[in-house]
């Protein structure tokens, strides 16, 4: 029972996004065939590609910038003062990564020499939000080679994502989704004293997400919109270069201040029981744009709960992890077993975004509570629904018959865990099979 969770320890959100873009130019920064785009395009090509969701500055309605709600892009910020990377934040290292550093507070990437493709920087470790919040950034260099992109983005997956990009002196705005460009806003010389700080907008009341510029974070200039994508709800800021033909002269990029522009509210993490989820709804499986599944666990839906099984690689169990952090400091998490599941066969669990972790789970009879450097053990509860929540510097299990009455079952000093930003797990004990009938629900 040592073990952290195994959804824990393969956390894949955010791993290769940027690696599998489209190779024309827009990727690279130049032409079909490598070379430099011209000073009014972004692909090469003279015109860009249709997009009925085009439109110049002045077509576009900025709108008033609502105070926005928890859990969204707002609630991380860096400025990147330090040289060590914020656990927020994750780095892409297998071959063909550039270099990423802070240093001289600011996030420095630049590709590395000689390869394709190849890239760098920083994408969250969290997912967020952003139908009704923005993500701001200061650009303050931009990698100048003629076949490297610069890019600030809200990436879901590697084959779906919003991002204002750089590249050969030119910039824009382009939604990908399925791997395929659905909306490419028109390319504009770059200037950076106009364009210093780039910000991507969700406006849930229009439905749309919205790209924009400003020399000073003050007074935004919108360049492109686009319809929002349904999984603007489940997205992960990312910031770098990246380019699809190698070059021998890597120039960098260097950017500041994210979420740190003047007037730019702080936000944190929603209460954890602000998610619920009966698992009742179609489909085979849990709502991709909540829960994250490791691809060897088996997960399934039906009769109004979900069944978890399997075993991971390493030997843990399987199990089911919340794509955004919630805030277990201002509200507790609940899950609730089906009738026919057995309680000692649950694991339930949090990490926060150092890939701390606690968790409750039964070992032959005996329920064990771990925290980072604590342990408590007790007997195995046999009520179905269990409750975790914090309790001054404790974690506190409570358990329930009817999700009404608790009674403490054990509590754990909390040690490292941030419990304000946490991602929940719930999943199964190796060679076993739970049914979980709710998370959050009464």
């Amino acid at each position: 029972m040592g073990r952290a969770l195994p959804f824990v320890l393969l956390l894949a959100a955010g791993c290769g996004l940027v690696l599998d873009l489209d190779a024309r130019g827009v990727a690279g920064g130049g032409g079909p065939d490598g070379s430099a785009a011209d000073a009014g395009t972004i692909d090469g090509d003279a015109t860009p590609p249709p997009d009925a969701a085009r439109a110049d500055a002045a077509d576009i309605d900025a709108g008033p910038i609502p105070t926005p709600p928890c859990g969204g892009p707002s609630a991380l910020r860096d400025g990147f003062e330090d040289d060590a990377r914020s656990p927020y934040w994750q780095v892409e290292d297998r071959p063909g990564h550039g270099v990423t550093e802070q240093s001289g507070g600011r996030l420095r990437t630049s590709v590395a020499e000689g390869v394709a493709p190849s890239w760098a920087g920083y994408t969250s470790s969290f997912a967020y939000d952003a139908r009704d919040d923005r993500a701001a950034v200061e650009v303050v260099r931009v990698d100048e080679s003629p076949t490297v992109t610069t890019f600030f983005a809200l990436l879901h997956d590697e084959a779906n994502y919003a991002m204002i990009v750089h590249a050969g002196g030119s910039f824009a705005g382009v939604v990908y989704e399925g791997g395929a460009a659905t909306s490419f806003g028109v390319s504009r010389r770059f200037d950076l004293g106009m364009h210093r700080w780039w910000q991507l907008r969700g406006d849930r009341a229009r439905g749309v997400v919205v790209f924009e510029v400003s020399p000073d974070a003050t007074a935004w200039m919108p360049i492109h919109e686009a319809p929002a994508p349904r999984w603007l709800e489940a997205v992960h800021v990312g910031l770098g270069v990246f380019t699809m033909a190698a070059t021998t002269s890597p120039d960098r990029a260097e950017m500041d201040n994210l979420n740190l522009d003047p007037g730019h509210p702080v936000t944190g993490y929603c209460p954890a029981d602000t998610f619920s989820d009966a698992f009742d709804g179609t489909g085979p499986g849990v709502d991709p744009l909540r829960w994250f599944v490791p691809e060897a666990c088996g997960v399934s839906r039906g009769s109004g709960a979900v069944s978890i099984t399997g075993v991971l690689p390493t030997g843990d169990p399987c199990g089911i992890l919340t794509r955004h952090g919630y805030d277990l400091a201002a509200a507790p998490a609940t899950v609730r077993l089906a009738p026919g599941s057995e309680p000692g066969d649950l694991v339930f669990g949090v990490t926060d975004a150092a890939g701390n972790a606690a968790w409750a789970a039964c070992d032959g009879g005996l329920l064990h509570l771990v925290s980072p450097g604590s342990t408590t053990t007790g007997t195995c509860p046999t009520e179905r629904v269990w409750r975790l929540q914090l309790l001054g510097a404790a974690l506190l299990m409570s358990v329930s018959d009817d999700g009404v009455a608790y009674h403490e079952q054990a509590r754990v000093a909390l040690g490292g865990l941030d419990p304000t930003a946490l991602r929940v797990g719930i999943g199964a004990a190796p060679g076993t099979t739970v049914s979980v009938a709710g998370y959050n629900v009464p």
